[in-house]
Order: structure tokens, then C-alpha cells, then sequence
């Protein structure tokens, strides 16, 4: 069946690449993720280190509050296609429904960010990798006009992200 097949290939992709389970956690870094969503509510990572991470959910670096509640849609649907509940009557099921959802806003209703914002998503996601959180992929799924030197290091290469993380932001 041709409509199954993208959906069972990536199932198998997610397990073998070790990138499944309910503790392990995607960060989509993005437009928020509306973490009310029938989808989606019960696949919202929790933040248990509230008193070094800020948010419930993640965190809105456009306002700068522990509110990362999509205003766009996009991050939502990217979010969906990730880890949507399924199997629920509601909606679609994600690639991977068995996975934590952080929502790291980055970018404003009109789908608008900067750099700085970027990277300060980065630097939560390290905070968070090295309280233990089981961070095991981040979905960037936008792009802009112009290029940042310090991101492309940052996606690129992990070990000088982390160090350039701390030391800038």
C-alpha cells in the first residue's frame, strides 16, 4: 500500500537510529507548538528541572516567557507530522507517536526570528542535555535570507555548538 509505506519506512528509521520511546524527547525549534492540541497534549515534554530550565513545555524566546504557544501553526504541524498521538479518533498519527514533544519558539506569528534567538534555543537544548534530559533530535524545519556563521557551527558540529553555546550567550 503506497500510502503506508513512507509512515512504516520512517517508524523503522526512528527505532533503529535509537529515537524512540516515551522518555526520549525532539525539541522542535520553530513557532511554538500548541501544546493544547488533541494530537499533541499528551506527547508535551515536561519539564521536571523547572528551577534551571525555564517553561513547562519549553520556551518562547520571541517574548521571552515560559510560554511557547504556536501563534503561526507552523511549529504545530511540523510538531504533528513528528509526534501526534494517533491511534485517538482525532487528527493524524505522527511518525513517531511514542516521543516527547519540547517546544522552543523561536520565531514570531508572521514565521520571523533572529539569530540570537537561535542560538539561545541551542544553548536551552545543551542546558537541557546536560541535566540528563534524553534530547535525541531537533527539528529545525525553517530557513532565512541569510546565513549565520554561528548556527551552521552550531547544526554542524555539536561538540563547538555546546562550547559556543556557553560562551556567547
Amino acid at each position: 500500500d503506497l500510502h503506508s509505506f513512507p509512515t512504516r519506512r520512517s517508524s523503522d528509521l526512528w527505532i533503529s537510529a535509537g529515537v524512540t520511546g516515551s522518555e526520549k524527547i525532539v525539541a522542535v525549534v520553530d513557532t511554538g507548538i500548541n501544546y493544547r492540541h488533541e494530537d499533541l497534549h499528551k506527547n508535551m515534554w515536561e519539564n521536571d528541572n523547572f528551577g534551571v530550565l525555564k517553561g513547562e513545555h519549553g520556551y518562547d524566546f520571541v517574548n521571552g516567557d515560559i510560554d511557547p504557544m504556536d501563534d503561526n501553526g507552523h511549529g504545530t504541524h511540523c510538531a504533528g507530522i513528528i509526534g501526534a498521538e494517533g491511534d485517538n479518533g482525532a487528527g493524524i498519527s505522527g511518525v513517531n507517536k511514542n516521543i516527547k514533544l519540547m517546544a522552543l519558539k523561536i520565531l514570531d506569528g508572521n514565521g520571523e526570528g533572529y539569530a540570537s534567538e537561535e542560538i539561545a534555543a541551542y544553548h536551552y537544548i545543551n542546558k537541557a542535555l546536560d541535566l540528563k534530559e534524553p534530547v535525541t533530535a531537533i527539528n529545525n524545519s525553517w530557513g532565512g535570507e541569510e546565513e549565520s556563521k554561528i548556527f551552521a557551527e552550531l547544526v554542524n558540529y555539536p561538540e563547538i555548538g555546546r562550547a559556543s553555546c556557553r560562551e556567547r550567550v
